[in-house]
C-alpha cells in the first residue's frame, strides 16, 4: 500500500537519500525545504519548520490531498561548534529553534491527522550527541539531549492513538553537505579558536573515515517504516551501539579523561 511521507530537510544529504528510498519503494513522498529546490523522483516543497503557519499551511495541503499522512521523518537541522562563551543568545536561540523547536511544529502540526486516522510514524533523525557530549559542541548536544527526552516521554502519550514514535541515532554520517550543515560560534574567544578547529576538522574525519553511509540509514528508516512495533531507538554504527552501556559501566573519571584525550583538549 502507498504510504503518504514527510521529510522535512530534503534538498540534500541524508534527508534527500531518504525521500528518494521511499520514492524508489512507490510510496507518495513529499520533500522539504526553507529554500526552493528541486528533484524528479518527489514532491519538493518549501516549508521552512520554524515558521509554524508555513507547516501548518503545509500539512494541510498533504491532507487534503490524500486523506491521510502515513509518515513523517523529522531531518532539518544544523551541528553548531563553539565555546559556550563565544557562543551569542542568538546563535543559541536559533540552534534550538531549528533543531529542537521546528521539530515541534512538525509534530504539533501533524498530531490531529494521525489522531484523526489512528495510526501514523513519527521518526526522527537525533544522532550520537544525543546520547553523549562531547567538547565544544554544547547547544548542538542540548538540542538533541531535548529531541530525545521529548520523544522519549510523547511516545507513551500517543500510544492510543496508535502512533508510533521512532529515535534514529547514527554515529556520523558521510555526506557532500557535512560542510553546510556544520556551523561556528561567531566571535570565538581567541584561547579557544585552534581547539575549535581541532575539533571541527576531527568530527568531519570522523564523518568521512568512520560514518555510516547515507544508504545504510535510508535503508534503516525504510526498514522500520515496515514495522507493526518498532522499537523506540535504533542506533545506526558500531561506536554509538556501546554508548549507553559505555556510559553506565565506565567510572565518570575514566570516562572524562577518555573523551579529553580523544578530542585532544589541552589542559
Amino acid at each position: 500500500m502507498k504510504k503518504v511521507v514527510l521529510v522535512t530537510g530534503a534538498s540534500r544529504g541524508i534527508g534527500k537519500e531518504i525521500a528518494i528510498a521511499f520514492a524508489n519503494e512507490g510510496h507518495i513522498v513529499y520533500g522539504c525545504s526553507r529554500n526552493e529546490f528541486f528533484n524528479s523522483r518527489f514532491t519538493s516543497i518549501i516549508m521552512d519548520v520554524n515558521d509554524i503557519q508555513s507547516v501548518e499551511v503545509s500539512l494541510s495541503n498533504i491532507f487534503q490531498a490524500h486523506k491521510k499522512i502515513d509518515i513523517v521523518i523529522n531531518n532539518a537541522g544544523y551541528d553548531l561548534y563553539g565555546s559556550f562563551q563565544a557562543t551569542s543568545d542568538k546563535e543559541v536561540r536559533e540552534q534550538m529553534e531549528t533543531n529542537f523547536f521546528g521539530t515541534l511544529n512538525i509534530v504539533r502540526a501533524t498530531l490531529p491527522y494521525m489522531k484523526k486516522q489512528q495510526s501514523g510514524q513519527i521518526i526522527n533523525i537525533s544522532s550520537i550527541g544525543g546520547l553523549m557530549a562531547v567538547p565544544y559542541n554544547s547547544i548542538y548536544t542540548a538540542s538533541k539531549f531535548a529531541l530525545e527526552g521529548f520523544f522519549e516521554s510523547i511516545r507513551f502519550e500517543l500510544h492510543k492513538d496508535n502512533i508510533k514514535v521512532v529515535l534514529i541515532e547514527p554515529q556520523g554520517v558521510k555526506t557532500e553537505s557535512l560542510d553546510i550543515s556544520i556551523k561556528r560560534a561567531s566571535n570565538e574567544l581567541d584561547d579557544h579558536k585552534c581547539q575549535v578547529e581541532k575539533m571541527v576538522n576531527r568530527m568531519k574525519k570522523d564523518g568521512l573515515e568512520k560514518g555510516v553511509t547515507k544508504a545504510k540509514v535510508a535503508n534503516k528508516i525504510l526498514a522500520v517504516s515496515k514495522k507493526k512495533n518498532p522499537k523506540f531507538r535504533y542506533p545506526i554504527g558500531t561506536f554509538v551501539s556501546f554508548v549507553p552501556l559505555m556510559k553506565l559501566l565506565t567510572p565518570q573519571k575514566v570516562l572524562f579523561k577518555y573523551i579529553n584525550k580523544q578530542f585532544v583538549i589541552e589542559r
